[in-house]
Order: C-alpha cells, then structure tokens, then sequence
C-alpha cells in the first residue's frame, strides 16, 4: 500500500483545528491500510529567523525534509507546511483559511511590522506551497480566498468531518439539569480572543437577556467557565444551551459549528467561511447570521428567543449529516489521496 506523510503544526495535539484534521486524516488513510505518518516542523527557527520573515519558510522546510525521508508516496501539506516538497512526490496542499485573509480580517489590530511580515512572507510561503500541487480547500469560501489572493484553484472543496453518531441531539432537559443551565444561555466554544468576537459576545448576550457559558481553557471575563469538556460532554452542552454563539471575524470551517449543529442546537454565528456554504443550502439560515458588533448580536438572539428556529436546525443538521460525516469526509479523502497518487506514478 502507498506510504503517505500528512504535515502537522504539532502532531501530538488534537484540539486545534489544523492539528485535528491532519489526526482525522492520518486515522482514515491508516484504517484504509496505508502506511501513514504525521510529521511536524520540529524546533522552531531562531528568533532572528523569525523576525525577517523566514520562519515559515524554515517551518516548512524542516517538516519536508523529515516527510521526504521516510520516501513517502504521499505528502499532505496544510497551510503554509508543505512549501519545499520534490516534485517526484505526489503533494496535496490543504488550505485551512489563508494568512492573507486572516491578516485582512485583522484590520488595524495588528502591529504594521507583524501585517508586513504575514502579508509578504508567511502568505508567499503559503501561496507557493500550493504551485504544482493539488490544491484541497476546507470550505468554499477559503477556495476563493485562494484564487482572490494567491491566484490558486481549487481542485476540490472537502469541507471538515465529525463524528455525527456522537454528536447528536441529547435530552435537553438532563444536559441543563448537568451544567446548570438556567434561563436562555448561549454556548461559546473555543479561545477567548478578539479574532473569535470575544470582546463583544458578553455584552451582546447580556443585552438580549442570555447568559453566557464558555467551553474552553482560557478565561472569558463574563462568562460561566466550563473548562475543556471532552467530546461526550461537550455534545451533552451543545444539546443543553439554547444556541452556540459565534461571533468570529474570520473561520474556515468551524468543528464547533459543525457540531452544534450535528446536535440540533441553533448556531448564531457571521457570514464567514463554511457558513457561506451552508446559507448556499440553506439560504433561509440567513436570519441567525450576524455581524460581530454588540447589537447585532442582541438583535439576533432576541429573534431567536422569539421565534421557532426548529425548521432552520433540522434542515442544517442534514446538511451536516450529508457532507460532514466522517463517512461523507473519509470518502472524499480516500479519493482524493488515491487520485493524487495515481496520477504521479502516471507521469
């Protein structure tokens, strides 16, 4: 069977995005029978390094040459990881977002050395990272990121996976009883920063009467802590609050969102990456979105306390179910990587 190697940030970790997905990966391609490591970019370049602009480039660098000596059949890179691969390999770039977006979506928050030092170096070494490789975007919205800043195309959009027998909808009644549920409350899941509309998702919940809880391990001034619940737990959370609020300036394709909405629970959230894909299917879905400002936010969940959004989750859960399984994800992997191959081994 085919030896591939997926590039991680840190193949030791399972809670980032980036870092789950290449666990996900790696465990589809192995159950399939191949040979399959994960390999990172090791320690870190030096300070200097960093600070002219060549630490991604050096990142990514040093993961390609691990990944090249295990004489893989395969390399999947993700984001910027990738950029170095020999063109006798076969090479799948995976675009969870882009740098460029990111950066652009930051707007005046970040300091003009650090936006330069994004914008030209790490978003050139994602960029390039791409040429000569099949391209693979997380959500539709990434994959015109791609062609808009990197003039890239995607071969193919393969949105993220979840495990849909997990997350599913559980008795409400028991999940409050458990967290302490009481009165309209909205579930934040993930880190507390300004990129993920933290700095007004408190304020906007307080105004529409909602309390806030936060799954998650950072502090979020405001809120209930729950601390990192595990995934059974977490499931029984998203089934308890009465929405998951997501206020984020910037997402890709949200495991959170996929997983509310897996479980029933209504999703409060902006216009951005994969929910572009979902209002594409779902165009009625429209009437939870909003922007992240603190009367937007109250506005959203004062109709959602008033109204009956049954029709809109149902009609997003089999979405979910249909595209975001973990049977609908291996399919579209197995494919993918079993074309990629393929095709090298033909030139």
């Amino acid at each position: 069977m085919p030896r591939a190697v997926v590039l991680s940030p840190d193949p030791e970790n399972r809670s980032g995005g980036m870092e789950r997905f290449c666990q996900l990966l790696a465990g589809v391609l192995r159950t399939a029978g191949w040979d399959t490591e994960l390999v990172g970019p090791g320690p870190p370049p030096s300070r200097w390094v960093d600070r002219l602009g060549g630490g991604t480039f050096s990142r990514s660098r040093a993961a390609v040459a691990q990944a090249t000596a295990l004489q893989p059949d395969l390399v999947v890179g993700n984001n910027h990881l990738g950029w170095g691969t020999p063109r006798d390999v076969a090479h799948i770039q995976v675009y969870h977002g882009t740098i460029a977006g990111l950066t652009r979506a930051a707007g005046g928050g970040l300091p003009a050395q650090e936006r330069l030092r994004r914008r030209v170096f790490a978003a050139g070494c994602e960029s390039l990272a791409g040429r000569r490789a099949t391209v693979v975007a997380v959500s539709a919205g990434t994959a015109d990121e791609l062609r808009r800043h990197y003039r890239l195309t995607a071969d193919a959009v393969i949105g993220n996976g979840i495990d849909t027998d997990l997350f599913r909808p559980r008795d409400r009644d028991a999940a409050r009883a458990r967290f302490g549920f009481d009165g309209p409350t909205a579930l934040f899941v993930g880190r507390a920063e300004w990129g993920k509309g933290t700095d007004v998702l408190v304020d906007g919940a307080t105004a529409a009467g909602f309390a806030v809880a936060h799954a998650g391990d950072r502090d979020l001034p405001g809120s209930r802590p729950l601390g990192v619940l595990d995934p059974d737990a977490l499931a029984e959370a998203l089934s308890g609050a009465d929405c998951l609020l997501a206020p984020t300036r910037y997402e890709a394709c949200s495991y959170a969102i996929l997983e509310a909405m897996a479980c029933g629970t209504p999703v409060v959230t902006t216009l951005v990456g994969w929910m572009e894909d979902l209002v594409a299917a779902v165009p009625a879905y429209r009437e939870l979105l909003i922007e992240p400002s603190v009367p937007s936010i109250a506005a959203a969940l004062t109709r959602l306390q008033g109204g009956n959004p049954a029709g809109l989750t149902a009609a997003a859960r089999r979405q979910v179910l249909e595209r975001n399984s973990l049977d609908a994800f291996a399919d579209a992997w197995l494919a993918c990587c079993q074309a990629a191959v393929a095709a090298r081994r033909k030139d």
